[in-house]
């Protein structure tokens, strides 16, 4: 066993993770585990119990399942981050009927394993309520839920990027600055934004702390917590980009993309692929398809907010084990937060994906990111054992079409002869599979 160092900052709580029984172990440092066992007795926790992952106790500690990978809040689509938001409002809205609340609101509590139903983990949190205490969680809740939903609601603003993988939110002050007049007629924005960002700026080293306790009663509590939930639930992202209206016919006559999904599924069935990483996904077409033919869950990554959103939206309907996430892959999630250990990378998550699909995306790396085709290859294939890359030829259309934009790329460096080599100096092997009436090539590799 090995302590996991995201739980640090709790200190009445120690998290181990058990590789061997697949199984995440929480173990309390004081008599804290009656609290919890009372509280998953209730019946608010028999009602939510599905919102919760699964958990036992066992020799006076909780045992939970594994989240085989955890996502973080700033790669989450604006759909999914106002789930996680609700989710966390709605518990926290029954759970003060039985007097039990919520130490804090962070987003890391929430997680999505592989679907785009969240589910709470943070056990430790959970905690009883006692007569008029303030609600400690709240202004966690507006840095990291209500100020990058509101931006994007308000003023069309990709919170993602100005996130910047911070593990604190978004500064109330500068997100007041940014949102739009408009925001100031939304009297939960103008409170819980605006004001709040105003009265934190007069806080300074000086300030005297008041010693009267302020009092939230538990009416006042819920009547928040209520207040919050009917803003969130009418915020709505407005988000349009380049890439939200393409769609895959628009490269593919239906012979040549009948043969990319034959490839697909055979890739599928032959490799035994269980867990898949759709890398360039869009709207998440192959992703389900792959699901229809063997595997049984994928992560699906774009740089692409406007697709990724739309693909939320449509796999939560369609209840699929796929969860769209925002990756960028010349600038993927760092480690952050403590040692920058704290928060895992990206790439350090990518450990158990038995196969990935790359279609469309060597050319936007080689010509928009400008990185070297021998770069592109190590990448990709470092992330599974077995994949299918699509290689876009020159004469491609999309090819041409990002070449217009950038006319000093090297094109000596980019020609199929390349990417093989590079595929047998990253010890792989290929096979090559040509799309008929297309400029385009499918490559299967598997790592020796």
């Amino acid at each position: 066993m090995k302590r996991i160092i995201s739980s640090f900052r709790d200190r009445e709580a120690t998290v181990f993770i058990n590789d061997q029984e697949n199984k995440i172990l929480r173990s309390f440092n004081n008599n804290r585990i009656e609290d919890i066992s009372n509280i998953m007795q209730s019946k608010f926790f028999s009602n939510n119990k599905k919102k919760f992952v699964d958990t036992t106790i066992e020799q006076n500690q909780l045992v939970h399942k594994k989240i085989d990978f955890i996502c973080h809040p700033y790669e989450l689509p604006f759909y999914l981050l106002a789930k996680s938001a609700l989710l966390q409002l709605e518990l926290q809205i029954e759970a003060i009927d039985e007097n039990i609340i919520f130490s804090d609101c962070s987003p890391f509590n929430v997680q999505y394993d592989y679907s785009t139903k969240p589910i709470f983990i943070d056990f430790g949190s959970l905690k009883l309520y006692e007569q008029n205490q303030p609600w400690y969680g709240y202004k966690q809740f507006c840095e990291f839920y209500l100020a990058p939903l509101s931006l994007e609601s308000y003023n069309n603003i990709n919170y993602q990027k100005l996130l910047n993988h911070s593990i604190e939110g978004l500064d109330l002050g500068l997100t007041s600055k940014l949102l739009s007049k408009k925001s100031y007629l939304n009297l939960n924005i103008f409170l819980n934004i605006h004001l709040h960002a105003k009265i934190l700026k007069k806080i300074t080293s000086r300030t005297k702390v008041s010693q009267k306790k302020y009092i939230l009663t538990k009416h006042k509590y819920k009547s928040l917590l209520l207040s919050l939930k009917n803003t969130v639930e009418k915020f709505k992202s407005s988000n349009q980009t380049y890439w939200s209206e393409y769609g895959i016919t628009d490269s593919y006559d239906k012979e040549a993309l009948k043969s990319k999904e034959d490839a697909l599924k055979s890739f599928v069935k032959k490799n035994h692929i269980r867990t898949l990483l759709d890398i360039g996904c869009n709207e998440c077409h192959f992703s389900k398809l792959a699901l229809k033919n063997g595997v049984s869950r994928s992560i699906a990554v774009d740089n692409d907010l406007g697709s990724l959103n739309k693909a939320a939206e449509k796999i939560d309907q369609e209840n699929l084990n796929i969860l769209p996430l925002y990756i960028d892959l010349l600038n993927p999630t760092p480690g952050s937060g403590y040692m920058n250990k704290e928060r895992e990378s990206f790439l350090n998550r990518c450990k158990n994906f038995d196969g990935i699909i790359a279609f469309a995306i060597i050319h936007h790396l080689f010509i928009g990111g400008q990185l070297p085709l021998d770069y592109i290859v190590k990448l990709l294939v470092s992330l599974a054992p077995n994949g299918l890359i699509e290689f876009v030829k020159k004469e491609d259309f999309q090819f041409q079409e990002l070449m217009s934009t950038n006319k000093f790329i090297n094109l000596e460096e980019y020609s199929e002869e390349i990417f093989e080599k590079n595929l047998n100096e990253n010890n792989c092997k290929f096979v090559k599979i040509n799309l008929p009436n297309s400029s385009r090539v499918i490559y299967e590799y598997n790592k020796n």
